[in-house]
């Protein structure tokens, strides 16, 4: 017996152990998962202007450094590279390139205050960001080669969603209800607490109590549409789990010959177990009230039976009764805590009317700036410009993916985009039924359980390591949640893992949920957010290694010359990346940051603070958020002291720089228009006047259809003597003013009464 054991046990060990460094690829598949199940858990709709990704694309760099050495050390990499990996490549450099050329910022442009070509910042932060996104997708098309392997994946990815779920319908049910109570008690602490303080009955006021009072949960994204973007796709996949589940034989699960079947009972309690899961994670989706994400998961689940391969099975009682079954709880629990109502359906043609809108206006842009685009990242500044007058917002994306890339990475992306997608479509359709067996069927009993182990284990340490950066982005997680989500992400993972030993991934299953994705990114957006794009990339590799199987050694390949010499190219690259990252995003951004901390800590005066702001912005020149504070520390200043001649010409330098590092931003030079024309008010000094209408006129030319931004400019020309055209743009703000429907975007009473007052004088 032991004899038979100890054969079964050298069956049992992987050939791929036998190669050199196979070691390292186990430590690799864990970093890999431990990063995908991080990013998702911090907020990721904020990475152009904060910064916050820095950690990861640092992080992302120096996998990849590793896996290039482990590649040549092998003479080659994990997989061939074919069309769909060119052309992800291909899609990185175009980005890259628009990014490069919309931070072009020379010295004595920031010195002398002229327009440049885009923000630096933003665009070197989101330069850095593709390049992550495609990494995800190489390093998963590398590292993931066997079938076991990618269920692993897959059943590690369906745990993070249940826990986002988990942690969703906590705050729903407990931490919204305790933060309006708090809000009720003391609406001016809590907004002062959160650096977010506005005057009561403002517009931005009203905006925030509109938040607080909403049951939609967020999870750990800002936006609602992220977390139904992030949630729709895996829901596609876990329903796909539960399908091959319900298609199987339970004689065909079994692998081994010794191996006695489970208990019925056992079985039966953990599909349960399941479906309570997937209840969670259809509830909490449900409750996002996202159309894109309800249609994204009805196709995906309309389109599960053509996943099963070549010869699909289109119809199983049990898996439609459970469907409807499932369906008519989750609605009818949304219905009865009112996290569900009659306007989902009601506001649907507004909320499409304002999509067609944003894609009118980003036409617009995309016919001014077609090649390049305008850069990642700049995609607001420029935006204004374009806005129709009876649009809502003024949007950081236009709530489509082919559009965002189209519009921040010009004609070249698209094209390289839309190849990636066809191919890829076209190879899913074509590929014959031998291909998809050798990928979904694999059985061998020798096949390794150790990199699943370390992938699961990379996904625990995904949390941990959420929790450790979170401080460095502005984000604390407490204890209680990281136990809470390790605990439910390690139940879940254990229910799916005889599933990832013995089960089958349907062959087509990656491409519904990557087709899931994009419909809901159609109408939402958020290709550049890397909490919901990484699910793309990630489902795009997978479902590519699930067409080409395990890949096989091709020894002369790996003798060639010409292959170790790309990999040292590639290598080095990948280490130059590194230390660009590191000194144009990472070191810049987290030290400023650190000194923002240190400006904002309590217990300073003014001008230690300016001290710290000044300390802020050397720690990164291209950020404008240390100047804007200057500037406005410098400007109460100068309101108690108008004689304060130091204080206005740092006032002036500070306000130069930010019109200098975003030049495109109607935003920012209509906020210096306003400083200008309140210490006119103070000055009387025709210099001042003129600076405002400078600033104001450089506003009304980057967002044109603004009724209150126009009557601030005609009212800065009165104050400058300019009543001619003081009095055409007064005209021009009221006839604005009538075609908005949007209050917010109306002119104030005040405002009006005073442009009447132009207008009759």
């Amino acid at each position: 017996m032991k004899a038979h054991k100890k054969n079964l046990a050298k069956r049992a060990r992987p050939a791929a152990a036998a190669e050199p460094g196979e070691f390292l690829r186990s430590w690799l598949l864990a970093a890999l998962l431990a990063l995908c199940v991080a990013r998702p858990l911090l907020p990721s709709e904020g990475v152009s202007w904060l910064g916050d990704g820095q950690p990861f694309n640092m992080l992302w760099l120096v996998i990849v450094g590793c896996y290039l050495l482990w590649a040549l050390a092998r003479g080659r990499l994990g997989r061939p590279l074919d069309l769909v990996d060119l052309g992800v490549a291909a899609l990185v450099v175009v980005c890259a390139a628009s990014a490069l050329v919309g931070s072009r910022t020379r010295a004595d442009e920031l010195e002398l205050g002229l327009i440049g070509t885009g923000s630096p910042r933003l665009t070197i932060n989101m330069l850095w960001e593709w390049v992550s996104l495609g990494l995800v997708f190489f390093l998963t098309r590398q590292l993931v080669r066997t079938a076991r392997e990618a269920r692993a994946l897959v059943a590690v990815m369906v745990a993070l969603a249940v826990v986002l779920a988990c942690y969703g319908f906590y705050q729903v049910f407990i931490g919204l209800p305790a933060a309006r109570a708090e809000y009720a008690e003391n609406p001016d602490q809590v907004l002062a607490k959160l650096n977010q303080w506005f005057p009561p009955d403002s517009p931005e006021r009203l905006r925030f109590e509109n938040r607080l009072h909403s049951s939609e949960p967020l999870a750990t994204f800002a936006l609602t549409n992220s977390l139904a973007g992030f949630l729709a796709p895996w829901l596609v996949v876990a329903l796909g789990v539960g399908w091959s589940l319900l298609q199987t034989p339970p004689d065909a699960r079994r692998t081994v010959a010794s191996e006695a079947p489970r208990p019925s009972a056992w079985r039966t309690a953990r599909r349960m177990a399941l479906a309570v899961c997937l209840l969670a994670v259809a509830g909490c989706f449900v409750l996002t009230k996202s159309r894109s994400g309800y249609l994204a998961l009805l196709v995906g689940a309309a389109l599960l039976p053509i996943a099963s391969g070549p010869r699909p099975r289109l119809f199983n009682w049990r898996f439609s009764l459970a469907g409807i079954t499932a369906l008519v709880i989750v609605v009818g629990g949304a219905l009865a805590v009112k996290g569900l109502d009659v306007g989902v359906i009601t506001e649907a043609g507004k909320s499409l009317g304002y999509r067609l809108q944003y894609w009118q206006s980003t036409l617009a842009m995309i016919g001014r700036y077609p090649w390049l685009g305008v850069g990642p990242g700049n995609f607001q500044d420029y935006y204004t410009q374009f806005k129709l007058p009876q649009a809502s917002e003024e949007i950081r994306d236009p709530h489509n993916f082919l559009l965002e890339v189209w519009a921040t990475a010009g004609t070249l992306a698209l094209l390289a985009l839309g190849a990636i997608l066809g191919v890829f479509a076209w190879r899913t359709s074509v590929t014959p039924a031998a291909s998809w067996g050798a990928a979904a069927a694999e059985r061998s009993p020798g096949e390794s359980t150790r990199n699943v182990k370390f992938m699961v284990g990379g996904g625990a340490a995904g949390l941990l390591l959420a929790f450790l950066i979170g401080p460095m982005v502005g984000v604390a997680f407490s204890e209680e949640q990281l136990v809470g989500g390790l605990l439910v992400g390690a139940a879940v993972v254990a229910l799916l893992f005889p599933w990832v030993a013995r089960g089958t991934l349907l062959p087509r299953l990656p491409a519904v949920g990557m087709l899931a994705l994009a419909i809901h990114l159609l109408a939402s957006g958020g290709i550049a957010f890397p909490g919901v794009a990484g699910t793309f990339w990630m489902l795009l590799a997978l479902g590519l290694n699930q067409m080409d199987g395990e890949p096989k050694a091709n020894h002369a390949a790996a003798r060639s010359v010409a292959v170790r010499i790309g990999l040292i190219g590639a290598l080095a690259l990948a280490c130059s990346a590194a230390v660009a990252c590191y000194l144009s995003a990472y070191r810049p951004v987290l030290n400023c940051r650190a000194a923002l901390s240190k400006a904002e800590a309590p217990n300073q005066d003014s001008r230690a603070r300016i001290r710290a702001y000044f300390a802020a912005a050397q720690a990164d020149p291209l950020s404008t958020e240390p100047w804007r504070a200057i500037a406005e520390l410098e400007f109460g200043e100068l309101k108690q002291d108008p004689q304060a001649a130091r204080a206005f010409q740092n006032f002036a330098a500070a306000t130069q720089r930010m019109e200098a590092l975003q030049p495109h931003s109607s935003s920012t030079w209509r906020q210096s228009g306003r400083w200008y024309s309140e210490l006119f008010e103070q000055y009387h000094n025709p210099e001042v006047a003129g600076a405002a209408v400078d600033c104001f006129r450089n506003a009304v030319e980057l967002y044109p259809n603004f009724a209150t931004l126009r009557g601030e400019y005609a009212l800065a020309l009165q104050s400058a003597g300019q009543s001619a055209p003081a009095r055409r743009h007064a005209e021009k703000a009221f006839e604005l003013d009538q075609q908005t429907p949007h209050a917010d975007k109306k002119l104030s009473k005040e405002l009006a009464a005073r442009l009447k007052t132009l207008l009759a004088g």
